[in-house]
């Protein structure tokens, strides 16, 4: 996906790499790449329940979308 396929400043690309002990999630600004979040947690074997938890705080750290 090249900058000019998109358009509207709210788009978002998003990371989740859920390995045998972590979770990580970074959301790139998608025409800038800027860093806009970012989380490594311990899941402590419960990775489904980690992943959704820094999800939710993904969507609650930045603006709603338009």
């Amino acid at each position: 996906m090249s900058n000019s396929d998109i358009r509207r400043e709210d788009h978002l690309l998003v990371g989740i790499d859920v390995g045998s002990t972590t979770t990580k999630v970074t959301a790139l600004d998608a025409v800038t790449r800027e860093i806009r979040f970012s989380r490594y947690e311990r899941h402590h074997a419960r990775q489904a329940e980690c992943t959704a938890r820094v999800l939710r705080e993904l969507r609650d750290a930045l603006p709603p979308a338009r």
